[in-house]
């Protein structure tokens, strides 16, 4: 059961009257974030000690101060906010509580904005490997060309290529890789596709999502943060993997210095 914390007994009082007056609107989770700027929205930790805002009689929370002082001012980006963040919190409050991955910003008092954690398995590696210490979680990346599924691979067939762990899920698919390693890894160290892009700024590295935001190209394989956000790399495809692979160069240097990354929380 989620503890709560009052100020007084007066508040826990109003607060135990009408729950649905005081509480956060989509559980706390950021509003920014929520809206997802006309995307796809998700789940992320929020600043309740300063990124705050009360609109129209409910309450608000955001991940940044400077945000939450921008958009108090702003009622129709506010307004516009909301709108986008209602549309999505349904989906995202099923998704959570089916165990999803939220967003989980840095919140070290030496960047209050900083929205950044450190990688998720420090692998002396450009490539991503996730908490469990497998590339791209563990999944197969033969796999999505061989089955054209994501699929889990096995931790007694793996392979060990460009400094970390790769499995799959036969001894075939990991005697194709062996063979030809670049056709068959993803693109960009599997980190997300979209996010290298800069997708009109510049790129940077963000953990994708494995089991359902690829997507296979002129033989190559991308990853993307979540599906929503690989429907928006397919709509300007060509354009996200030029500008791509221009930032890879420059970031998968950062990223064998151990640079921070964005991730998401398992």
């Amino acid at each position: 059961m989620t503890q709560l914390g009052f100020f007084s007994e007066e508040h826990k009082e109003l607060f135990e009257k009408s729950p649905t007056t005081y509480s956060p609107q989509y559980g706390g989770w950021s509003l920014t974030q929520m809206a997802g700027a006309g995307g796809e929205g998700f789940g992320a930790q929020t600043r309740p000690e300063d990124s705050w805002v009360i609109f129209k009689n409910k309450l608000y929370l955001i991940d940044r101060v400077d945000w939450a002082e921008y958009f108090s001012k702003n009622k129709e980006a506010m307004t516009n906010l909301i709108k986008y963040a209602d549309s999505q919190w349904p989906r995202v409050r099923k998704d959570i509580k089916s165990g999803a991955k939220t967003f989980w910003p840095s919140l070290k008092s030496k960047d209050p904005y900083d929205s950044h954690e450190m990688r998720p398995v420090l692998a002396d590696t450009e490539i991503m490997v996730l908490r469990n210490g497998y590339v791209i979680g563990g999944y197969d990346p033969v796999a999505y060309f061989k089955l054209e599924k994501a699929t889990k691979g096995k931790k007694n067939t793996s392979y060990k290529w460009n400094g970390a762990t790769w499995l799959f899920a036969s001894e075939e698919h990991r005697d194709l890789f062996e063979a030809n390693p670049e056709k068959y890894a993803p693109q960009y160290g599997g980190w997300c596709a979209y996010g290298m892009s800069g997708h009109g700024s510049n790129g940077y590295g963000a953990e994708s999502r494995p089991q359902d935001s690829w997507s296979i190209t002129d033989g190559k394989l991308y990853l993307n943060w979540s599906s929503g956000v690989k429907n928006m790399f397919l709509k300007k495809e060509d354009e996200y993997i030029k500008s791509a692979d221009v930032e890879w160069q420059k970031i998968r240097k950062e990223l064998l210095k151990v640079r921070k990354v964005h991730w998401r929380f398992f």
